[in-house]
Protein backbone atom coordinates (compact mmCIF):
# COMPACT_ATOMS: atom_id res chain seq x y z
CA UNK A 1 0.00 0.00 0.00
CA UNK A 2 1.41 3.45 -0.69
CA UNK A 3 2.49 6.05 1.87
CA UNK A 4 1.07 9.05 2.69
CA UNK A 5 4.61 10.79 2.07
CA UNK A 6 5.28 12.29 -0.95
CA UNK A 7 8.59 10.53 -2.46
CA UNK A 8 11.23 12.70 -4.25
CA UNK A 9 13.95 9.92 -3.64
CA UNK A 10 14.25 8.00 -6.37
CA UNK A 11 12.79 7.61 -9.45
CA UNK A 12 12.40 3.97 -9.13
CA UNK A 13 9.92 5.51 -6.56
CA UNK A 14 7.08 5.36 -8.90
CA UNK A 15 5.12 2.51 -9.91
CA UNK A 16 5.20 0.93 -13.68
CA UNK A 17 3.63 2.95 -16.50
CA UNK A 18 0.12 2.32 -17.76
CA UNK A 19 1.56 1.38 -21.00
CA UNK A 20 3.91 -1.50 -18.96
CA UNK A 21 0.52 -3.41 -17.82
CA UNK A 22 -0.96 -3.31 -20.82
CA UNK A 23 2.06 -4.72 -22.47
CA UNK A 24 2.55 -7.30 -20.32
CA UNK A 25 -0.86 -8.43 -20.09
CA UNK A 26 -0.90 -9.05 -24.36
CA UNK A 27 2.15 -11.05 -23.69
CA UNK A 28 0.53 -12.82 -20.54
CA UNK A 29 -0.74 -15.45 -23.27
CA UNK A 30 -0.40 -18.87 -24.31
CA UNK A 31 3.06 -20.70 -24.42
CA UNK A 32 5.96 -19.43 -26.08
CA UNK A 33 9.59 -20.22 -26.47
CA UNK A 34 12.09 -18.93 -23.63
CA UNK A 35 15.23 -18.44 -22.64
CA UNK A 36 15.20 -14.84 -25.36
CA UNK A 37 13.82 -17.28 -27.69
CA UNK A 38 10.49 -15.66 -28.03
CA UNK A 39 9.28 -13.31 -31.11
CA UNK A 40 8.91 -10.32 -27.75
CA UNK A 41 12.36 -10.37 -27.18
CA UNK A 42 13.33 -10.72 -30.61
CA UNK A 43 11.43 -7.81 -31.28
CA UNK A 44 13.15 -5.66 -28.64
CA UNK A 45 16.63 -6.85 -30.10
CA UNK A 46 15.50 -5.55 -33.31
CA UNK A 47 13.94 -2.21 -32.32
CA UNK A 48 17.52 -0.98 -30.64
CA UNK A 49 19.14 -2.45 -34.05
CA UNK A 50 17.26 -0.01 -35.79
CA UNK A 51 17.61 2.92 -33.05
CA UNK A 52 21.20 2.73 -33.74
CA UNK A 53 21.67 2.24 -37.65
CA UNK A 54 23.44 -1.39 -37.30
CA UNK A 55 23.76 -5.03 -35.63
CA UNK A 56 24.54 -4.45 -31.86
CA UNK A 57 23.90 -7.34 -28.84
CA UNK A 58 21.55 -6.44 -26.72
CA UNK A 59 20.43 -8.19 -23.02
CA UNK A 60 17.88 -7.49 -20.56
CA UNK A 61 18.75 -7.29 -16.78
CA UNK A 62 16.43 -7.15 -13.98
CA UNK A 63 18.63 -4.07 -12.26
CA UNK A 64 21.15 -1.85 -13.73
CA UNK A 65 24.08 -2.91 -11.29
CA UNK A 66 24.22 -6.54 -13.18
CA UNK A 67 23.81 -4.45 -16.22
CA UNK A 68 26.92 -2.66 -15.32
CA UNK A 69 28.91 -5.21 -14.04
CA UNK A 70 28.57 -7.36 -17.26
CA UNK A 71 29.60 -4.75 -19.64
CA UNK A 72 32.62 -4.01 -17.21
CA UNK A 73 33.38 -8.02 -17.74
CA UNK A 74 32.92 -7.63 -21.56
CA UNK A 75 35.47 -5.09 -21.70
CA UNK A 76 38.01 -6.45 -19.94
CA UNK A 77 40.36 -9.20 -17.59
CA UNK A 78 41.27 -9.44 -14.34
CA UNK A 79 44.27 -7.07 -14.71
CA UNK A 80 42.50 -4.12 -16.20
CA UNK A 81 41.96 -0.82 -14.40
CA UNK A 82 38.10 0.96 -15.36
CA UNK A 83 38.22 4.55 -14.90
CA UNK A 84 35.17 6.30 -13.37
CA UNK A 85 34.42 9.47 -11.24
CA UNK A 86 34.28 8.82 -7.42
CA UNK A 87 30.80 9.13 -7.66
CA UNK A 88 30.05 6.73 -10.55
CA UNK A 89 27.29 3.82 -9.87
CA UNK A 90 29.73 1.27 -10.29
CA UNK A 91 31.77 2.68 -7.71
CA UNK A 92 29.77 4.13 -4.90
CA UNK A 93 26.48 2.28 -5.00
CA UNK A 94 27.43 -1.32 -6.20
CA UNK A 95 28.96 -2.67 -2.96
CA UNK A 96 31.85 -3.63 -4.65
CA UNK A 97 30.68 -5.63 -7.77
CA UNK A 98 32.47 -4.94 -10.21
CA UNK A 99 35.98 -5.77 -8.50
CA UNK A 100 34.46 -9.31 -7.14
CA UNK A 101 32.76 -10.31 -10.71
CA UNK A 102 35.23 -8.66 -13.32
CA UNK A 103 38.44 -8.70 -10.90
CA UNK A 104 39.16 -5.50 -12.17
CA UNK A 105 40.46 -2.65 -10.09
CA UNK A 106 38.44 0.40 -10.19
CA UNK A 107 40.43 4.04 -10.00
CA UNK A 108 38.04 6.72 -9.10
CA UNK A 109 38.48 10.43 -9.65
CA UNK A 110 36.83 13.25 -7.60
CA UNK A 111 34.60 15.61 -9.81
CA UNK A 112 32.71 18.76 -9.73
CA UNK A 113 29.77 17.44 -11.30
CA UNK A 114 30.09 13.61 -11.89
CA UNK A 115 31.74 14.51 -15.30
CA UNK A 116 35.77 13.15 -15.45
CA UNK A 117 37.76 15.23 -17.68
CA UNK A 118 40.38 14.18 -20.45
CA UNK A 119 42.92 16.39 -18.63
CA UNK A 120 42.18 13.53 -15.39
CA UNK A 121 42.56 10.24 -17.88
CA UNK A 122 45.77 11.66 -19.12
CA UNK A 123 47.29 12.18 -15.91
CA UNK A 124 46.33 9.23 -14.61
CA UNK A 125 47.68 7.20 -17.43
CA UNK A 126 50.59 8.89 -17.21
CA UNK A 127 51.57 7.19 -13.73
CA UNK A 128 50.39 3.92 -15.47
CA UNK A 129 53.26 2.84 -17.56
CA UNK A 130 53.33 -0.78 -19.48
CA UNK A 131 55.16 -2.90 -16.97
CA UNK A 132 53.68 -6.03 -15.34
CA UNK A 133 53.55 -4.65 -12.03
CA UNK A 134 50.72 -2.13 -12.84
CA UNK A 135 47.05 -3.12 -13.42
CA UNK A 136 46.60 -1.69 -16.54
CA UNK A 137 43.83 1.17 -17.86
CA UNK A 138 40.92 -0.58 -20.02
CA UNK A 139 37.82 1.27 -19.65
CA UNK A 140 36.44 4.64 -19.28
CA UNK A 141 33.39 4.19 -17.32
CA UNK A 142 31.07 7.49 -17.83
CA UNK A 143 27.54 8.22 -16.50
CA UNK A 144 24.74 10.00 -18.78
CA UNK A 145 23.53 12.08 -16.60
CA UNK A 146 26.12 11.80 -14.37
CA UNK A 147 24.92 10.89 -10.74
CA UNK A 148 24.73 14.52 -10.03
CA UNK A 149 22.34 14.65 -13.53
CA UNK A 150 24.36 17.11 -15.18
CA UNK A 151 24.71 16.15 -18.92
CA UNK A 152 27.75 15.50 -20.86
CA UNK A 153 27.13 17.43 -24.66
CA UNK A 154 27.63 15.71 -28.05
CA UNK A 155 30.99 17.95 -28.05
CA UNK A 156 31.98 16.31 -25.10
CA UNK A 157 31.21 13.13 -25.62
CA UNK A 158 33.03 13.01 -28.89
CA UNK A 159 36.31 14.57 -27.26
CA UNK A 160 36.17 12.26 -24.97
CA UNK A 161 35.79 9.16 -27.13
CA UNK A 162 38.36 10.45 -29.88
CA UNK A 163 40.89 10.77 -26.87
CA UNK A 164 40.14 6.91 -25.15
CA UNK A 165 40.52 6.05 -28.76
CA UNK A 166 44.08 7.42 -29.37
CA UNK A 167 44.68 5.85 -26.37
CA UNK A 168 43.44 2.12 -26.89
CA UNK A 169 40.94 2.76 -24.33
CA UNK A 170 37.29 1.40 -24.37
CA UNK A 171 33.96 3.80 -23.17
CA UNK A 172 31.53 2.30 -20.84
CA UNK A 173 27.95 4.64 -20.65
CA UNK A 174 25.91 3.81 -17.89
CA UNK A 175 22.76 4.88 -19.01
CA UNK A 176 20.24 4.35 -16.57
CA UNK A 177 18.91 7.78 -17.19
CA UNK A 178 20.07 8.20 -20.49
CA UNK A 179 16.34 8.90 -21.90
CA UNK A 180 16.75 12.39 -19.55
CA UNK A 181 20.00 13.28 -21.40
CA UNK A 182 18.19 12.15 -24.60
CA UNK A 183 15.25 14.82 -23.98
CA UNK A 184 17.87 17.20 -22.40
CA UNK A 185 20.02 17.29 -25.49
CA UNK A 186 17.19 16.67 -27.50
CA UNK A 187 18.68 13.93 -29.58
CA UNK A 188 18.52 10.28 -31.48
CA UNK A 189 19.95 7.66 -28.66
CA UNK A 190 22.43 7.20 -32.14
CA UNK A 191 24.10 10.76 -31.51
CA UNK A 192 25.31 9.76 -28.20
CA UNK A 193 26.43 6.88 -28.15
CA UNK A 194 27.28 5.12 -32.08
CA UNK A 195 28.06 8.45 -33.77
CA UNK A 196 30.62 8.76 -30.82
CA UNK A 197 32.58 5.53 -30.48
CA UNK A 198 31.14 4.36 -27.62
CA UNK A 199 31.36 1.00 -27.37
CA UNK A 200 29.00 -0.12 -25.01
CA UNK A 201 26.00 1.08 -23.14
CA UNK A 202 23.04 0.86 -20.60
CA UNK A 203 19.94 1.85 -21.54
CA UNK A 204 17.90 2.53 -18.37
CA UNK A 205 13.81 1.06 -18.27
CA UNK A 206 13.96 0.35 -14.64
CA UNK A 207 13.75 4.32 -13.36
CA UNK A 208 11.86 5.33 -16.28
CA UNK A 209 8.83 3.58 -15.63
CA UNK A 210 9.72 0.00 -16.64
CA UNK A 211 10.88 -3.37 -14.97
CA UNK A 212 14.48 -4.07 -16.55
CA UNK A 213 17.90 -2.29 -18.11
CA UNK A 214 19.35 -3.52 -21.32
CA UNK A 215 22.97 -3.78 -21.86
CA UNK A 216 23.79 -2.91 -25.67
CA UNK A 217 27.27 -3.47 -26.93
CA UNK A 218 28.19 -1.36 -30.30
CA UNK A 219 30.43 -3.91 -31.61
CA UNK A 220 29.96 -7.58 -31.69
CA UNK A 221 33.27 -8.62 -31.85
CA UNK A 222 33.42 -7.77 -27.97
CA UNK A 223 30.40 -10.12 -27.21
CA UNK A 224 32.21 -13.47 -27.80
CA UNK A 225 31.19 -15.81 -24.88
CA UNK A 226 29.37 -13.20 -23.04
CA UNK A 227 25.95 -15.20 -23.12
CA UNK A 228 27.82 -17.76 -21.02
CA UNK A 229 28.54 -14.88 -18.31
CA UNK A 230 25.31 -13.84 -18.88
CA UNK A 231 23.58 -16.90 -17.62
CA UNK A 232 26.21 -17.46 -14.63
CA UNK A 233 24.93 -14.15 -13.53
CA UNK A 234 21.69 -15.18 -13.27
CA UNK A 235 20.22 -12.94 -15.49
CA UNK A 236 19.10 -15.42 -18.63
CA UNK A 237 15.26 -15.15 -17.36
CA UNK A 238 13.05 -18.19 -18.43
CA UNK A 239 10.02 -15.60 -19.05
CA UNK A 240 12.46 -13.61 -21.03
CA UNK A 241 9.06 -12.45 -22.73
CA UNK A 242 7.76 -10.09 -19.94
CA UNK A 243 10.95 -8.35 -19.23
CA UNK A 244 11.04 -7.73 -23.17
CA UNK A 245 7.58 -6.43 -22.95
CA UNK A 246 8.17 -3.71 -20.21
CA UNK A 247 11.42 -2.59 -22.80
CA UNK A 248 9.09 -2.73 -25.64
CA UNK A 249 6.25 -0.84 -24.04
CA UNK A 250 8.36 2.35 -23.36
CA UNK A 251 9.94 2.47 -26.50
CA UNK A 252 6.22 2.53 -28.08
CA UNK A 253 5.61 5.97 -29.31
CA UNK A 254 9.11 6.86 -27.40
CA UNK A 255 7.39 6.93 -24.13
CA UNK A 256 10.40 6.43 -22.80
CA UNK A 257 11.53 10.03 -24.03
CA UNK A 258 8.36 11.63 -22.66
CA UNK A 259 8.58 10.26 -19.18
CA UNK A 260 12.18 11.72 -18.91
CA UNK A 261 10.97 14.77 -20.13
CA UNK A 262 8.51 14.94 -17.72
CA UNK A 263 10.55 13.93 -14.83
CA UNK A 264 13.32 16.69 -16.32
CA UNK A 265 10.18 19.48 -16.45
CA UNK A 266 8.94 18.21 -12.93
CA UNK A 267 12.75 19.16 -11.33
CA UNK A 268 12.68 22.01 -13.34
CA UNK A 269 9.39 23.91 -11.91
CA UNK A 270 10.43 22.74 -8.61
CA UNK A 271 14.27 24.41 -8.97
CA UNK A 272 12.35 27.74 -10.05
CA UNK A 273 9.99 27.79 -7.26
CA UNK A 274 12.73 27.01 -4.50
CA UNK A 275 15.73 29.10 -6.35
CA UNK A 276 15.36 32.62 -4.00
CA UNK A 277 14.74 31.13 -0.95
CA UNK A 278 17.39 31.70 1.56
CA UNK A 279 17.17 29.14 3.75
CA UNK A 280 18.75 26.75 1.24
CA UNK A 281 21.00 26.74 -1.41
CA UNK A 282 21.35 24.78 -4.71
CA UNK A 283 24.78 23.40 -5.26
CA UNK A 284 24.37 22.68 -9.19
CA UNK A 285 23.04 23.39 -12.15
CA UNK A 286 19.32 21.99 -12.52
CA UNK A 287 19.91 19.94 -16.38
CA UNK A 288 17.93 16.47 -15.69
CA UNK A 289 15.33 15.69 -12.32
CA UNK A 290 18.18 16.46 -10.11
CA UNK A 291 18.39 19.26 -7.49
CA UNK A 292 21.57 18.85 -5.22
CA UNK A 293 20.95 21.38 -1.99
CA UNK A 294 22.49 22.59 1.31
CA UNK A 295 20.16 22.38 4.13
CA UNK A 296 20.37 22.48 7.89
CA UNK A 297 19.76 19.57 9.57
CA UNK A 298 16.60 20.55 11.25
CA UNK A 299 15.06 21.56 8.26
CA UNK A 300 15.61 17.76 6.46
CA UNK A 301 14.11 16.73 9.74
CA UNK A 302 10.68 18.93 9.52
CA UNK A 303 10.64 17.91 5.19
CA UNK A 304 11.06 14.08 6.47
CA UNK A 305 7.69 14.57 8.08
CA UNK A 306 5.67 14.81 4.85
CA UNK A 307 7.99 13.89 2.26
CA UNK A 308 11.20 11.20 1.27
CA UNK A 309 14.49 12.44 -0.07
CA UNK A 310 17.75 11.13 -0.01
CA UNK A 311 21.00 12.63 2.16
CA UNK A 312 23.62 11.29 -0.03
CA UNK A 313 27.40 11.50 0.73
CA UNK A 314 28.96 14.54 -0.73
CA UNK A 315 31.78 14.01 -3.48
CA UNK A 316 31.99 17.23 -5.31
CA UNK A 317 35.36 18.88 -5.74
CA UNK A 318 34.20 22.43 -4.96
CA UNK A 319 36.31 24.17 -2.34
CA UNK A 320 33.02 25.79 -1.05
CA UNK A 321 31.25 22.62 0.10
CA UNK A 322 34.52 20.92 1.35
CA UNK A 323 33.54 20.71 5.04
CA UNK A 324 29.81 19.50 4.01
CA UNK A 325 29.75 15.87 4.57
CA UNK A 326 25.73 15.13 3.41
CA UNK A 327 23.76 17.17 0.74
CA UNK A 328 20.34 16.75 0.14
CA UNK A 329 18.58 14.89 -3.20
CA UNK A 330 15.24 15.88 -4.93
CA UNK A 331 14.71 13.54 -7.65
CA UNK A 332 11.55 13.88 -9.85
CA UNK A 333 10.13 11.34 -11.95
CA UNK A 334 8.12 10.35 -14.67
CA UNK A 335 5.11 10.53 -12.55
CA UNK A 336 5.88 13.23 -10.22
CA UNK A 337 2.82 15.67 -10.14
CA UNK A 338 2.40 19.26 -10.65
CA UNK A 339 0.70 19.10 -7.03
CA UNK A 340 3.52 17.51 -5.62
CA UNK A 341 5.82 20.15 -6.78
CA UNK A 342 3.79 22.89 -5.40
CA UNK A 343 3.18 21.10 -2.16
CA UNK A 344 7.10 20.27 -1.84
CA UNK A 345 7.93 23.80 -2.70
CA UNK A 346 5.05 25.38 -0.28
CA UNK A 347 6.84 23.36 2.76
CA UNK A 348 10.07 24.22 1.81
CA UNK A 349 9.54 27.80 1.71
CA UNK A 350 7.78 27.88 4.99
CA UNK A 351 11.26 28.09 6.57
Amino acid sequence: MATKQIFFAGDHNAGLHPHVFERLNKVNRGKVASYSEDEETKDMKKRFQEMIGKEVVTFTFNTGTAANVLGITTLTRPYHTVICARSAHIYTYEAGAPTRFAGVTMEALQTKDGKITIDQIECFLSKRTNENIYSQPKVVFITQPTEYGIVYSVKELTRLSQFCKSKGLCIFMDGARIANAVSKLNVDIKEITEDIGIDAFTWGGIKNGGLADVLVLLNPDLASGIQYVYKQFGQDAAKSRYYSATVNALLDNDIWVGNAKQANDMASKLFNKIKDNPELEIVLPVETNFIWAKLEKNKVKKLNEGFVFYEEVNDLDIQKYKDILFLSRFLTNWATTNQEVNEFADAINSF
